[in-house]
């Protein structure tokens, strides 16, 4: 949702929530999905959470694991 008055400057057009642990099985979920689609992991055996997002289209319609960015956060906390 846009700040008041604003508009938005650019829509997204996919954030995906579920359980998927590796890139090559959102990949493998979601061979279609276009490029700057968001993957959110929360993964259900005790691992951390994990958020992918598509960066390329080099599997075509089969989609590979290396479409696909696993972002990380490193903190000091």
């Amino acid at each position: 949702m846009p700040f008041p008055g604003k508009a938005p400057a650019q829509a997204v057009d996919y954030i995906l929530i579920g359980t998927l642990a590796t890139r090559a099985a959102v990949a493998a979920q979601f061979r279609t999905a276009p490029i700057g689609t968001i993957y959110i992991s929360a993964v259900a055996n005790g691992g951390t959470g994990r958020m992918y997002i598509k960066v390329t289209e080099s599997g075509g319609a089969s989609g590979t694991a290396a479409d696909w960015k696993k972002f990380t956060l490193e903190t000091n906390d």
